[in-house]
This record gives structure tokens, sequence and C-alpha cells, in this order.
């Protein structure tokens, strides 16, 4: 699959709807000394604070784009991967919600569920698998905080995002 513009555009289409989900970028990575092939998502603070588990942990979620570094400065990309934490959903009770979609569905274990896409975005089965996935989590996520999810306001997507993949330049 072409990284630009079939990959990016599964990617970005991939991170609106968790950002629709409330759910936030953690940019500060973006500037690590290293590669960046991935968007981490992170639970907003409200969600967290109205929880009474001190456990809760922010991390949600991961875009990543999926394959070797080399191929993709070639434009090339194997698919993208959509990674969430089990340990997270379990916590706010969407790990069942989630585990229930079962197209793309790459791994399901004790720590995560994965889907790995490797289809372009206009793909009917992508088109599908998309709007199952994310009915079912907006769902999910209207069901346990109710009038709460229209208080908290959307954060935009960081503009460097897509810019994804960084290469670090030694």
């Amino acid at each position: 699959m072409q990284l630009d513009p079939i990959g990016k555009m599964l990617f970005m289409e991939i991170c609106k709807k968790l950002r629709d989900q409330k759910w936030t970028v953690d940019d500060h990575r973006f500037y690590d000394d290293k590669d960046i092939t991935e968007a981490v998502f992170l639970l907003p603070d409200h969600f967290i604070e109205t929880e009474d588990n001190p456990e809760l942990e922010k991390v949600i979620a991961k875009v990543s784009f999926a394959g070797e570094i080399d191929k993709m400065k070639e434009n090339q990309i194997d698919g993208v991967h959509l990674t969430f934490y089990t340990k997270r959903l379990k916590e706010l009770d969407l790990n069942k919600a989630i585990g229930s979609v079962a197209h793309f569905q790459h791994k399901k274990d004790t720590k995560t569920i994965e889907f790995f896409i490797d289809q372009p975005f206009a793909n009917e089965e992508v088109q599908q698998w998309m709007d199952q996935l994310f009915t079912t989590l907006e769902g999910k996520m209207v069901e346990l905080y109710g009038d709460e999810m229209k208080e908290i306001p959307i954060v935009l997507l960081p503009v460097k995002l897509q810019d994804l993949p960084l290469y670090y330049q030694n």
C-alpha cells in the first residue's frame, strides 16, 4: 500500500474517529529523537477525574503505520495498526464492545486488542469496519458518560500528526 496518500488517509481517518470520542493525542512523543510512526491516544483528564479508580491510566489506544522504516521512506507501508490497551478498556467496560468487532482483528489477548488494516480507506470493507467499530465505541462512551460527552470539547488533532511518519536525522 502506498504510504502517501492512501495510507495517510486511512491513518488520519482512524485518528479523527478516536478524537471524536474525546480522546487526545499525546503529541509530546512527536519530539523524541527517534523515528515516529505512531500516534498514542489518551483519555481526557475529565474522564480520569470522574472515575473512582485511581489506577485508571490515560493511554488507551495507538494508531501506527505498519512496515519497515526503509520501505516507508520509499512511500510503501504494509498497512495501519489500531491497538487498544485492554487494561484501560476493562476499567471502562469497553473491552467486550471493542473485542466484539471481529473484522480486521489481528490479535486479541490479555494486553491488547489489535486491528490490522491493509486496504485503502475507500474500500467498502474498511468503511463497514469503521462504522461498526466506532458506532459501537461511541454508543458505549455515551452510555458511560451521558451528557458529559457533550460538555467535553473535541481537541484538535496536532498538525504534526499529518507529517507522520517522522524520520530521525542523526
